[in-house]
């Protein structure tokens, strides 16, 4: 039975079911009689367990989206492994053209999330054409055509080996009893904090399995906290009273409300008692430390908090960007890389460059500063850009230029081509360059100009 078998509720039994694996948790309440959560025994969780924490604890699954989000969502630059080259134009746009089509970013985001809660995510390559049998090895000059998920929950924890080559071996996936052997070639397999030499990688629940039963334990606690502490508890006491006088009392006592009132005897003593509930945020805090720490996450990140809300958390925020950076370069850049070399039919050569997680507003405001007087000088004082040239060279930059450039000039450039002239690619350097430049040199540049030269 899963977690979220959930609630079931009569006027005299409340229960909640909940089992991780071999381990059958029961949350029970019968005849005002509370049970626990058992821990158990980590190496029981099951893969349909840990699906059933992640839809159960909305804490835990927020820090797995936040850690998947950030991961992609600056996404890459592709480019040349020379230092003095960029890589083909034509080249990088069919590639981009190909991630758009595929919707590539939310495919590895989503095999990311697969990784942190099963501790495996995959990716299938699917061929050009022809050799759609999952067991028939294919190679770069093939082709592909699509990059698909593959479900996580079905993938077996082990290969099938039939030669000795290191790639030599079937990836399993196993469901209702059929299995179906998907060749290594045709697999990308990202494995989430494996150990040692192990292929298979493991779920961020299984570090945070007590602190999320514990917790799971505590949700189920905190609605019993205020079920009995919301309100005042009645106390009627009868002196020497009969089995059938105590049960008149408990049916008194269950019809009085806010506007009744009780009469009795001498025999009859009525109280109200306000009994203190328990501050449960110390044993909360102590939970979501854990689970941050299962996740690699500064814990008010994990919270929600804002960067620069407490002090030292900027560092924390900085040193988990450093974290995630290795991790797309260990997990991802592979990843990308084959996908890469088997759609341009095995001529990639370029490399992967993932942009960066982390600037700061000032240093973002200050590059885009730069950015702006550039523009000014290219175009205002020199008149190097038309007016649409300089608008989509701004886009280039980041800047939220609308598209629609109609009501602007697009006057043509010369044809000539430069001669002397290279222009810098770092903003620093490309605005320092121009403003070196004589009256004269604007001048040569002008008639030399050519579009290449200048728009990066």
């Amino acid at each position: 039975m899963s977690i979220l078998k959930g609630l079931s509720r009569n006027r005299s039994k409340f229960t909640t079911f909940a089992t991780l694996g071999d381990v059958n948790l029961a949350l029970e309440r019968d005849n005002e009689q509370a049970g626990n959560v058992s821990a158990g025994d980590w190496k029981n969780i099951k893969k349909e367990d840990m699906e059933s924490l992640y839809l159960a604890e909305p804490l835990m699954s927020g820090g797995i989206n936040k850690t998947c989000s950030k991961l992609v969502s600056s996404w890459l630059t592709l480019d040349d492994p020379a230092e003095d080259k960029t890589i083909d134009d034509r080249i990088a746009e069919n590639l981009y053209n190909f991630y758009n089509t595929i919707e590539l970013k939310s495919k590895l985001y989503k095999a990311i999330k697969d990784a942190l809660i099963f501790g495996n995510g995959w990716l299938e390559l699917v061929p050009e054409k022809g050799l759609q049998n999952s067991r028939t090895p294919i190679k770069p000059s093939a082709g592909i055509k699509d990059v698909v998920n593959v479900e996580p929950k079905y993938m077996l924890d082990r290969i099938y080996r039939y030669g000795k080559g290191d790639d030599e071996f079937y990836y399993i996936e196993e469901h209702k009893g059929k299995k179906i052997f998907h060749h290594s070639s045709r697999i990308i397999h990202i494995a989430w904090d494996t150990i040692g030499t192990q292929r298979f990688g493991n779920s961020v629940y299984i570090k945070a399995y007590k602190s999320m039963v514990s917790k799971l334990n505590m949700d189920w606690a905190l609605g019993e906290i205020i079920y009995r502490f919301g309100k005042p508890f009645i106390v009627i006491k009868t002196t020497g009273a009969s089995p059938k006088e105590l049960q008149k009392a408990y049916e008194v006592l269950k019809k009085l409300s806010p506007r009744s009132g009780f009469a009795g005897t001498e025999r009859h003593e009525f109280d109200i008692l306000n009994p203190e509930a328990v501050n449960p945020d110390p044993f909360a805090k102590y939970y979501y430390i854990n689970c941050a720490a299962s996740l690699e996450m500064p814990f008010m990140v994990f919270m929600g908090a804002q960067k620069g809300q407490l002090t030292g958390s900027e560092i924390d925020l900085a040193d988990w960007c450093s974290n995630l950076e290795s991790k797309q370069e260990m997990l991802l850049t592979p990843a990308v890389n084959k996908i890469n070399n088997y759609f341009l039919k095995g001529n990639w050569s370029g490399i992967v460059v993932w942009n960066p997680l982390l600037i700061d507003d000032k240093k973002e405001a200050e590059i885009k500063k730069i950015y702006a007087e550039t523009i000014k000088i290219l175009y205002n004082d020199a008149g190097l850009l038309t007016e649409i040239e300089g608008r989509q060279w701004l886009r280039n930059k980041g800047f939220d230029i609308p598209e629609d450039d109609s009501m602007f000039d697009d006057m043509p450039s010369d044809d000539e081509s430069p001669d002397d002239f290279d222009f810098p690619l770092e903003p620093e350097e490309n605005l320092e360059w121009v403003k070196n430049l004589s009256r004269e040199q604007l001048a040569k540049l002008r008639e030399t100009y050519d579009k290449k030269g200048v728009i990066h």
